[in-house]
């Protein structure tokens, strides 16, 4: 049963860990997109697409009872993250 239980708090941090890190690299992808080739942009701006399904099934997860309370402050400041710089990634989509 402990495995059971192990089991989405690895997935839940491991998906904090992706969207945390993808999020506080946003700015510098921002300043430094232009100098990148046109097709990299495009597959850049893209792939947030999945990165938000990502963060929608995160959101289901962390209501689970086996979520830690670091698990669960740690998905506070993703959403933080994602508050302040979503204004970039909008630039950035309709650049």
């Amino acid at each position: 049963m402990a495995q059971v239980a192990t089991q989405p708090r690895v997935h839940v941090d491991a998906l904090l860990d992706s969207l945390i890190e993808a999020w506080r690299a946003l700015p510098d992808v921002a300043r430094d997109i232009d100098q990148w080739d046109p097709i990299e942009q495009l597959d850049y701006v893209e792939e947030w697409g999945a990165k938000e399904s990502l963060a929608d099934v995160l959101g289901e997860l962390i209501a689970s009872p086996s979520v830690t309370a670091e698990q669960r402050a740690r998905y506070d400041e993703l959403q933080r993250l994602a508050r302040q710089y979503h204004p970039v990634l909008d630039q950035l989509r309709s650049a």
